[in-house]
C-alpha cells in the first residue's frame, strides 16, 4: 500500500468485482496524485475481511469512493452493496458540508437511487462520470475534490493530469497520445503505462534501466505486469521477477496461472531460491498448483527447490510434496538431500 506522501487517512476505493480493471486504472491516477488509497485487495490472508473493511470505512476513510457500472448495478447481490451500507451510515452521521461520499460512474449506468436521509438518494449526489469525450475534466473534478476533502493546499498538489495522462481511463483514449518521460515519478510512468497494451508497456519497460523498470512494476497491478512479461522472453521475464519483492513476484505469477508452460520456461531461467521465495507468499490452497509446475521443469531443479523450501518453510513444502503424483513424488524425494528428507517423510503418501 501507499503511504500517501504523508497525507493522513484515505480514499476508500468500492466497485464490483467485474470492473477491477477499470478500478485498477483508477487507482493509479488517485495514487500519482499522490493520494493514499485503501481497497479490498489490501487485504491479508487470514484477516477478518467484514472487520477490517469496516474499520478502513467508518474510521479511516476520510473520503468513499463507489464506481458503478451497467454490469455492477444490475447484479442481484453484491458485496459492494455491504460497503454502501457501511458509507451510507458514515455520511449520515458526517457534515453535510464537506463531501464524502462520491459516486463515479465506469461507463453510462445508472447510479442506484438508495436512500441516503434528509430525502436525498444516492442518485442526487454529483457523480463524476469517467467514460466519453470529457473524462479528462471529470478526473480533474474528481482529483480536485478529493485533495480538498483530505485538506491537501494548492502548494501540496501534483500537477493536474494532462490529457495523456488522465485518460487512463475509457476506452475511447489513444496509445498514441502516451507519452511517458524520464522525469517522471515511477507512480506517474505507470499511471500512464496502464492504458497501454502489454506488448508497449514491456517496450517501454525495456527502454529504462532494470531499476528504474521494478520501480515503476511495483506501481502496476500484477494482472498488468503478468501480461507485459508474457511477451517478454523467459530470460527477461525471470530477470523482472527476480528483482521485485517476493510477494508482488508471487502475485504476478498468480495472474499467469492459465499459461504454465510459460511459467516453466520462466522458472527455468531462475535460482532455486528465487523460486523458492516465491512459493512461500503462497496460500497453501494455491500449492497444488505449484506442484504440478514443479513435475514440469527439470526433477533436480524441482528438488533444489523443495530443499531451499524445507529449509525456511517445511510446511509448504510437505503440502507442495504431498500434492504432487506419487510416483514423481517419490523420484523427487530421493533427489533432495537428507536433511531435507527428514524434514519431509512424514508427508509421502
Amino acid at each position: 500500500m501507499s503511504d500517501g506522501d504523508g497525507l493522513a487517512g484515505h480514499a476508500f476505493l468500492s466497485y464490483g468485482r467485474d470492473d477491477q480493471v477499470a478500478v485498477d486504472r483508477l487507482h493509479q491516477i488517485l495514487e500519482a496524485a499522490g493520494i493514499k488509497v485503501w481497497r479490498d485487495t489490501y487485504l491479508q490472508p487470514g484477516e477478518d475481511w467484514r472487520m477490517r473493511i469496516r474499520q478502513s470505512i467508518t474510521r479511516e476513510a476520510l473520503v468513499f469512493i463507489a464506481c458503478f457500472s451497467s454490469h455492477g448495478t444490475s447484479l442481484r447481490a453484491s458485496h459492494q452493496n455491504e460497503e454502501l451500507v457501511l458509507a451510507i451510515e458514515q455520511f449520515r452521521i458526517r457534515n453535510p458540508a464537506i463531501p464524502w461520499l462520491i459516486p463515479v460512474r465506469l461507463d453510462d449506468c445508472s447510479v442506484p437511487d438508495f436512500n441516503i436521509g434528509g430525502g436525498r438518494t444516492l442518485a442526487s449526489l454529483r457523480c463524476v462520470d469517467l467514460f466519453g469525450a470529457h473524462r479528462e475534466i471529470e478526473i480533474a473534478r474528481l482529483l480536485a475534490a478529493v485533495w480538498q476533502v483530505l485538506g491537501v493546499s494548492d502548494s501540496r498538489r501534483p500537477p493536474k493530469p494532462t490529457a495523456a495522462r488522465s485518460s487512463v481511463v475509457g476506452p475511447e483514449s489513444s496509445p498514441g497520445d502516451t507519452h511517458v518521460s524520464a522525469d517522471m515519478t515511477p507512480r506517474m510512468a505507470a499511471a500512464i503505462l496502464a492504458r497501454l497494451e502489454p506488448g508497449q508497456i514491456a517496450s517501454e519497460l525495456g527502454q529504462r534501466d532494470i531499476g528504474t523498470a521494478i520501480a515503476i512494476m511495483a506501481e502496476l497491478p500484477p494482472a498488468l505486469i503478468a501480461q507485459a512479461l508474457n511477451v517478454l522472453t523467459a530470460a527477461q521475464a525471470s530477470e523482472y521477477l527476480a528483482l521485485m519483492e517476493s510477494r508482488r513476484a508471487a502475485a504476478v505469477v498468480r495472474h499467469a496461472h492459465q499459461d504454465a508452460d510459460w511459467i516453466v520456461m520462466v522458472l527455468d531461467e531462475m535460482t532455486p531460491g528465487i523460486i523458492s521465495r516465491i512459493i512461500q507468499k503462497y496460500d497453501f490452497a494455491d500449492l497444488k498448483f505449484w506442484a504440478a509446475i514443479l513435475t514440469g521443469i527439470d526433477p533436480d531443479r524441482a528438488a533444489c527447490v523443495l530443499e531451499q523450501l524445507a529449509s525456511s518453510a517445511s510446511d509448504r513444502a510437505g503440502v507442495l510434496l504431498g500434492a504432487i503424483p506419487a510416483e514423481q513424488q517419490v523420484d523427487l524425494f530421493w533427489r533432495i538431500d537428507e536433511s531435507a528428507q527428514g524434514l519431509l517423510l512424514r508427508y509421502l503418501r
